[in-house]
């Protein structure tokens, strides 16, 4: 009876400790700026076009809270910005880009946005052309006043707290 109860115990503690592990990987997103809702933290190294978590940059409206957002443009890559729209192009003569989105104005609470522009100028209408530099990366999501790349600028390496796997 003994080794039946102590199997049993024992059965019971390795199974909370997994459960345990496997919520500890579990991320839960609580808006609307993915498609998805549920990811898995990840060790494998990111790359364009996978999820990944990071902390919102000091001074803006994000600081200190966890975001989760797509690598949209990686080092090599250039980022092409005509006015308020951003592209991620393979390279500089601008023939073959992907749209990424629109920097809009203000929040829907109506604070004042304003779009990154590594080149200078004015930030709504001007046009820019910048190789990602090494180490950093562009990041975003769909939501028009995402606090991501568009606003905040590049995202260097070191700042991406981890990879995202969608769940559902």
């Amino acid at each position: 009876m003994f080794k039946k109860v102590a199997f049993f115990v024992v059965f019971v503690l390795v199974a909370v400790v997994s459960v345990d592990r496997s919520f500890s990987r579990l991320v839960i997103t609580t808006d609307d700026s993915t498609p998805f809702t549920f990811f898995w933290k990840s060790e494998r190294q990111f790359e364009k076009g996978d999820y990944v978590m990071v902390k919102g940059k000091a001074g803006t409206l994000a600081e200190g809270k966890f975001l989760t957002k797509q690598v949209l443009c990686v080092p090599g890559e250039v980022l092409y910005k005509k006015g308020t729209s951003f592209y991620c192009c393979s390279d500089e003569s601008l023939g073959k880009c992907e749209f990424l989105h629109v920097a809009v104005e203000k929040t829907p609470k109506g604070r004042k946005l304003f779009p990154f522009n590594p080149c200078g100028g004015d930030a709504y209408r001007s046009s820019c052309v910048v190789v990602v530099p090494g180490e950093k990366f562009y990041l975003g999501t769909g939501v028009p006043s995402g606090y991501d790349s568009r606003y905040v600028g590049f995202f260097k390496k070191d700042e991406v707290l981890t990879r995202l796997e969608p769940i559902f």
